[in-house]
């Protein structure tokens, strides 16, 4: 009973990303980072572990095609890799929150690359040196937020979040006197 922005659908080495079409371009383009942020991560990395361990042979066992044999499962275990289809669903309580550890730390990461895929950290670091910002004014939220938005595309909110990270990461922590 939640709208759903996007969907990744992976398989046999690939994957196909849904949107919702009804978000404006500026969301559609982060919910498009964020499930290439999750292909990569969380289906297309461990796939390659996978298959680092146990060579080319595995992929009918990934693809769903057979079951690993018995020596297959145990290596699995021994080598700490996951044998089998990948299978991911977002699970969510009756009231729509998340309740795994777990899931919240692959949705931080997959926020957080996305942004990375967007407006890289170091290329918006120097598009702002370029222009004069001085990190330790208080319009640097501001100005960081602009670009962010303008240059980068990102959605108001993510780029007001965002800049509140860039700008705090530029700026040197205060000592206590200088706090007192």
């Amino acid at each position: 009973s939640r709208s759903l922005r996007a969907c990744l659908v992976a398989r046999s080495g690939k994957g196909i990303i849904f949107l919702d079409g009804c978000d404006a371009s500026d969301e559609q383009r982060l919910s498009l980072a964020h499930e290439v942020a999750h292909f990569l991560r969380d289906y297309l990395q461990p796939r390659e572990k996978v298959l680092s361990c146990f060579g080319e042979v595995i992929k009918d066992v990934l693809d769903g095609v057979r079951l690993p044999t018995p020596e297959e499962r145990l290596k699995g275990i021994f080598t700490g890799v996951h044998i089998g289809t990948y299978t991911d669903l977002l699970e969510r309580s009756m009231s729509g929150d998340i309740q795994h550890m777990g899931i919240l730390d692959a949705e931080d990461f997959a926020d957080q690359l996305a942004l990375e895929l967007i407006a890289p950290h170091l290329t918006v670091i120097r598009k702002l040196n370029a222009q004069g910002i001085k990190w330790k004014h208080d319009s640097a939220f501001n100005t960081c937020s602009r670009v962010l938005n303008d240059d980068f595309g990102l959605p108001c909110d993510v780029a007001n979040k965002y800049s509140n990270m860039l700008v705090m990461s530029r700026r040197q922590p205060r000592s206590f006197r200088d706090w007192i």
